[in-house]
């Protein structure tokens, strides 16, 4: 019996997990440290619940509001609560959190100093968020675990 030796784990699921880990990790870091971002008062233009169509094809709702902000003499458009912010299973749950930004009686947003059409009302980001980078690392670590297993060699005629 010849044994093939595995690569290093160059194959998809290697290449998969890694790029997950590395991406959430960034967004993760980027959520993390909009708390030091500048802030700038926005212009409230609107405010409601979106109605979503779920992976599952139920229905999912996302509170969704709009502002406007200036940095220097330009006008920008967000309507990122936070990082990762869910989705809500019903209307009422959507509604819930969209009265905690409508009760606000003085609004700050926050954006990122070097690219300002980046924003957010919150800083942080959502816990489920921490989520991505341990399913990167459990899909790339596997790889490792499947590059180890030996493998027979196509014995055609030998």
């Amino acid at each position: 019996m010849r044994l093939i030796p595995q690569p290093f784990p160059c194959n998809l699921c290697g290449l998969f997990g890694l790029i997950s880990l590395i991406g959430a990790i960034c967004w993760c870091l980027v959520g993390a440290s909009s708390k030091y971002w500048p802030t700038t008062t926005p212009k409230f233009v609107s405010a409601g619940i979106e109605r979503r169509t779920n992976t599952e094809g139920g229905t999912d709702y996302a509170p969704k509001i709009e502002y406007h902000y200036s940095v220097g003499d330009r006008w920008f458009q967000g309507e990122r609560r936070y990082f990762g912010a869910p989705s809500f299973s019903t209307e009422k749950e959507a509604q819930w959190e969209l009265a905690r930004y409508t009760s606000r009686k003085e609004w700050i947003i926050r954006y990122v100093p070097f690219f300002p059409s980046i924003s957010t009302i919150d800083t942080g980001f959502a816990p489920s968020l921490l989520w991505l980078p341990l399913g990167g690392a459990f899909f790339y670590f596997a790889s490792f675990l499947f590059a180890a297993i030996p493998r027979k060699a196509n014995q055609t005629g030998r």
